[in-house]
């Protein structure tokens, strides 16, 4: 099938053109999945305005630490300690991870979550209470519900892949959670949001099972990794009670013919965001100019200090 709009880096070619200086000026290298997710003005703000080092620094909230720890404690139950060795996410590179038993990832989940502070806010403190409850449901549904004699052997976990857009100078990086032979996998976590306050006074949270459909951010994720290895995708995910499996099988989105109609909007993203520092001289100011921000939109969920800098930023033009 022609890529229409992804270019995996073995079909690109040997000598690409040089990244223009209003590109370099702006900081603005390459993108990724996660970039691309995010809003125009909080793009702006987190990847223009911010360098890595203050972005790097932003506190994640609970989900997405609870998260984080049951997909690399899967990792480490799943791998061996060869496939382990060869990470190549930055910080599990720091890490040095050795392979677990299920046993004995619980136990470090546990403790690692202990250690996790919550952002300073009542729904960020009442997640982690939940989520010390039910982590270790969460990561033993992952490690028993995976199915591994279908896809094949693990041989690599949290692979770089390097892609580029078709016409556009900036390439992207995303890292795959488990790859094997034939297929890339991506595993997500569902936890549950929370309710009203019950009669007795404390917090209600909405039971979660596994998605009976995958997001699609999610499947636009994993099918530009499918796109770039050159294998087939599959969304994993786990809840409290279950999980959920989607490929080729039983999600039509997830068929060859589909994957690159899947990436197209992250596409005229990157396309539409090049062009426009292209156009300003990566002028961040510019940029800022040009961009509305919705600061009520609940992705604008920073702390304090961020919020009065980003309300400084566009007050001021």
């Amino acid at each position: 099938m022609a890529n229409k709009f992804l270019v995996p880096m073995h079909e690109a070619p040997l000598v690409m053109p040089a990244l223009p200086a209003a590109l370099k000026k702006a900081r603005y290298y390459r993108s990724s999945c996660s970039q691309l997710r995010l809003g125009a003005d909080l793009w702006v703000y987190q990847y223009l305005i911010l360098s890595q080092e203050q972005r790097n620094a932003l506190p994640a909230n609970v989900k997405m630490q609870s998260g984080s720890i049951c997909g690399e404690l899967l990792q480490r139950v799943l791998c061996s300690d060869e496939v382990l060795a060869k990470m190549q996410s930055p910080h599990q590179i720091a890490d040095k991870l050795s392979h677990l038993t299920l046993e004995q990832a619980c136990e470090v989940a546990m403790s690692q979550f202990r250690q996790v502070a919550p952002r300073d806010t009542d729904s960020d403190r009442e997640q982690k209470d939940k989520h010390l409850q039910m982590l270790n449901d969460v990561l033993c549904h992952a490690v028993k519900g995976f199915d591994g004699a279908r896809y094949g052997e693990i041989i690599a976990a949290e692979k770089e892949y390097i892609w580029y857009w078709r016409g556009l100078f900036a390439s992207a990086l995303g890292y795959a959670d488990l790859v094997t032979p034939t297929h890339v996998i991506e595993f997500k976590t569902k936890w549950p949001t929370r309710g009203s306050i019950k009669k007795d006074g404390t917090r209600g949270f909405s039971a979660v099972k596994a998605p009976a459909t995958p997001e699609r951010a999610h499947i636009a994720q994993v099918s530009c990794y499918a796109l770039a290895s050159g294998k087939k995708p599959v969304l994993y995910y786990a809840g409290e009670r279950d999980t959920s499996t989607f490929d080729e099988t039983n999600c039509e989105d997830l068929e060859e013919k589909n994957l690159q109609n899947n990436v197209s909007n992250y596409y005229l993203t990157a396309r539409s965001r090049e062009r426009m520092l292209l156009a300003v001289d990566g002028d961040v100011d510019r940029m800022v100019e040009m961009t509305q921000p919705d600061f009520g939109n609940f992705m604008w969920d920073l702390p304090a200090e961020h919020l009065a800098e980003a309300h400084r930023k566009w007050e001021a033009k």
